[in-house]
């Protein structure tokens, strides 16, 4: 007897060898034969994923140790053939046995009712589904019923003027009015009198503002009397008022929070700027997606870290913006909910998710774009679909088998050299620059451009071909990145010892940040964010804010200037002060030293 034996390290080798071979094409009789468990370990030959309603043994859900385990497969040509022959000359014989003695086709009574329900269908996997037909077209049909871009606005803003109001556009009166009761109620819950109005809780978001471009080390330095630190602030609400509303500031009630919900403190507030983002935009032609992280240092389940990120530690958002940097949309990542089934992966369905928040017309020429964390074929495919142009960067596991050269041959050729291959959906396009990129694209062509990069051999620049594809997502992608780093020029400083304050005070920013953004696009031009900010800050403290009635205490003189002798000249002021010397009332001060002193303490204060 004939045999072949073909030796594979792994029995996940074995099956990727045999999934790509059909039954057609398998003469053989195949046999494989595993290495037994260790005598320490627990054989089970049970499922290890029961999830979809199976009830029995699936090929596709083995085990992580037994898709290592070492295997070897063999291959008889005469048993099978033997067997064949067998089977018929069973047809015309009244026995209908084999020549090894064995029934070719054996009859089983039928089986018994059963009370079980019938296994579930199961849904192609993504080897069956990958089985297109790759050619290479440089140009993709385009879509039924796509349409050229045209600019739109949900609501006409040319009336507004002011950083306020643009400002107010987000943060309405609803908004407010919703914080400041829940603020209250979560005071009243804790055994607190606060009872604050909007107009102080204006005030404390001026004061979060001013944190922003005007840095101190700790929060209580702003009541200081020093000169070299602003008294806005402290000349807009008392400092023992601004941290009781801080410490009591709540979005939600803690005795109605939505179970299962991870942000659910956060919800109401999250809801209600999604709708206005969403309502208040001008949505343009090119849109991209990606995520963006919030700091946060501390504990939490829904804490992320990503390496090599400019932020590590924090919460991830997933966020939804303009190629100039309006955020259209978010979603705060929270981790994987139990029972949750991704269609086309976790990135992949956070990108239809963005695209339903923000209710992006179909057909209507806009343009999304996103990198190789959300990219995958299948989705690029349901996009076209839907009606959207999509175009993204992607890993090399996830372009469905395409024939496109590898990135390996790739990096042996000149740089500039690219290929492509196209289905009726999708485009592949893999170009070595200073490294090999791959892009997919459910719309577009291939043609080739000019890239000016540096030669090493020539000591100058040349001039590298490009496939335009690649301009176009340079063009389009890096909205993220923008409000990513208009945020980190001012972010809030103050800090609070709340796990979702990090969250809030990020969505604040990103609203300033929008407000600006939506500033510039309604009248054609605005001041720096800078300007912005400063404006916005000042404007809350001065216009809501409340002159204490009590008198501050005065700053600390340093002792190198109490006794300098240079200018000190005693005035008499306005209103009666408390003599530095003696400590009895007077209206005499020195003028440099700007604190109260009486003629005959004058000499003694200045005097060592």
């Amino acid at each position: 007897m004939k045999f072949v034996f073909l030796f594979c390290s792994t029995v996940a080798e074995v099956i990727a060898r045999l999934e790509e071979e059909s039954d057609d094409d398998i003469s053989e009789v195949v046999d494989i034969f595993m290495e037994p468990p260790a005598a320490d370990e627990v054989v089970t030959d049970e499922d290890s994923d029961k999830s979809d309603g199976e009830y029995e043994f699936n090929v596709n859900h083995l085990g992580r140790k037994l898709l290592s385990t070492g295997c070897e497969l063999r291959k008889s040509s005469r048993i099978r053939q033997r067997k064949q022959a067998a089977c018929e000359n069973s047809d015309t014989e009244d026995d209908p046995k084999s020549a090894d003695g064995n029934s070719c086709t054996q009859h089983s009574p039928a089986p018994a009712p059963s009370n079980e329900p019938p296994p579930q269908k199961k849904a192609k996997t993504d080897k069956q589904r990958d089985t297109h037909v790759w050619t290479k077209k440089k140009t993709l049909p385009r879509s039924v019923g796509t349409g050229s871009y045209t600019s739109r606005q949900f609501r006409d803003l040319t009336d507004l003027t002011s950083p306020l109001e643009f400002f107010e556009v987000f943060f309405d009166n609803e908004m407010i009015d919703s914080i400041t009761a829940q603020t209250n109620i979560y005071a009243s819950q804790h055994n607190f009198h606060l009872d604050v109005t909007a107009d102080e809780l204006r005030t404390v978001l001026g004061g979060i503002l001013l944190s922003g471009y005007s840095k101190l080390p700790h929060r209580r330095m702003y009541w200081y009397s020093s000169a070299d630190v602003p008294s806005i602030l402290s000349a807009s609400i008392r400092r023992n008022r601004f941290d009781d509303i801080l410490k009591h500031l709540h979005l939600a009630d803690n005795e109605a929070l939505a179970p299962g919900d991870r942000i659910a403190k956060l919800r109401p507030f999250v809801s209600k700027l999604q709708e206005t983002f969403r309502d208040n935009n001008y949505l343009d032609e090119h849109i991209s997606i990606d995520e963006s992280m919030i700091p946060y240092y501390g504990r939490h389940y829904s804490k992320q870290y990503i390496r090599g990120k400019p932020i590590r530690f924090g919460f991830k958002n997933w966020a939804i913006c303009s190629s100039t940097g309006y955020m259209y949309g978010f979603d705060i990542y929270t981790g994987k909910q139990a029972g949750t089934q991704y269609e086309f992966g976790l990135g992949g369905d956070v990108v239809v998710g963005l695209i339903e928040q923000i209710s992006l017309p179909p057909n209507a020429g806009h343009k999304v774009y996103f990198d190789n964390y959300f990219t995958s074929y299948h989705l690029l495919s349901h996009l076209r679909q839907l009606g959207y142009d999509a175009v993204g960067t992607v890993r090399d596991n996830r372009i469905a088998k395409c024939p496109v050269k590898s990135v390996s041959a790739t990096k042996k050729e000149a740089r500039g050299s690219y290929d492509y291959r196209s289905t009726d959906e999708v485009l592949v396009v893999r170009w070595n620059d200073n490294a090999v990129v791959t892009i997919a694209a459910n719309f577009g062509s291939v043609t080739e451009g000019k890239v000016p990069r540096w030669s090493n051999a020539d000591k100058k620049k040349v001039l590298v071909s490009r496939p335009t594809l690649f301009q176009t997502y340079n063009r389009g992608m890096g909205g993220v990145d923008q409000i990513d780093q208009q945020v980190a020029c001012y972010r809030t400083r103050m800090r609070q010892r709340k796990w979702w304050w990090p969250i809030f005070i990020y969505l604040v920013d990103v609203t300033v940040v929008n407000a600006w953004y939506l500033m510039k696009k309604v009248h054609g031009h605005a001041d720096s964010l800078l300007d912005f900010r400063r404006h916005l800050a000042l404007t809350l403290l001065k216009k809501y804010g409340t002159p204490s009635l009590q008198g501050r205490r005065p700053s600390l003189l340093p002792p190198d200037v109490r006794y300098d002798g240079k200018c000190h000249w005693i005035v008499k002021g306005d209103t009666e002060r408390r003599c530095k010397q003696c400590t009895k009332k007077t209206v005499y001060r020195c003028d440099k030293c700007d604190i109260g002193l009486h003629a005959d303490c004058f000499k003694q204060y200045h005097v060592k």
